[in-house]
């Protein structure tokens, strides 16, 4: 999964992506965060990475990150291998709340202090 995720320093100073799996099968391998924060300074990326199994079946998953000090946008990329129908949705929390959730419909989103992916605020 790649991020990246451009919003006001304070607005994302520790943010959680919250994963949805669903699966009819054994196991899904999951790129889980790979995201980029951009900054008047060069750019920062961030990867996670991980194995879900049918013990993670409708249950969610919280990936907590820190985002670096001046951080203005983060755009996320997400990817997995979909084996056996599975679907793993995406959602993202910072401190002040809920900032969106993609249903399983994205591969990609941002997010920034004025703008964002639909889906997203």
């Amino acid at each position: 999964m790649r991020y990246t995720i451009l919003t006001p320093a304070s607005r994302l100073a520790c943010a959680t992506l919250a994963l949805a799996f669903y699966s009819t099968g054994a196991s899904a391998q999951a790129e889980v965060a790979s995201f980029t924060c951009s900054t008047a300074t060069p750019r920062y990326e961030i990867a996670l990475a991980g194995t879900i199994s049918h013990q993670d079946f409708e249950s969610y998953v919280e990936l907590p990150f820190e985002v670096p000090t001046g951080v203005r946008r983060l755009d996320v990329a997400f990817d997995y291998d979909r084996g056996e129908r599975t679907t793993i949705d995406l959602g993202l929390l910072d401190p002040q709340g809920f900032r969106g959730w993609s249903g399983g419909n994205k591969r990609t989103f941002f997010v920034s202090a004025n703008a964002a992916t639909p889906s997203y605020n």
